[in-house]
């Protein structure tokens, strides 16, 4: 298989919370980041998201890695790959998002 990534990747695991554009559901899906680049993101979720959905989502870096201040990357991407996993009793699914825009910021964000 040909490797297609062009940016580095580095291995941080961060929560994120993905929101589909445009869903009428209340409430966000929580996630957890497994490595993250300038042009994408892995992340793994619970719930599946189709290949090819835009999404929504927002990246919080720990405080400890940001001066103690909390930081947020608030992004729109597309999904381009889902891969399911099985850790012990609980399966996941892990999902690939091609980053198309984002936008970095400090504290809360008022919306995604």
């Amino acid at each position: 298989m040909m490797e297609r990534r062009i940016g580095r990747r580095y291995d941080l695991s961060f929560p994120v919370k993905i929101h589909p554009p445009g869903s009428s559901v209340p409430g966000l899906q929580s996630g957890c980041t497994r490595d993250i680049s300038a042009r994408g993101v892995y992340f793994t979720v619970n719930e599946d998201l189709a290949v090819g959905a835009k999404v929504n989502f927002i990246v919080t870096v720990s405080a400890e890695m940001a001066d103690k201040a909390k930081v947020s990357v608030r992004a729109r991407g597309r999904v381009v790959r889902i891969d399911k996993a099985r850790d012990y009793d609980h399966e996941s699914t892990r999902v690939a998002v091609v980053i198309e825009w984002y936008d970095i910021f400090r504290g809360e964000p008022a919306h995604i």
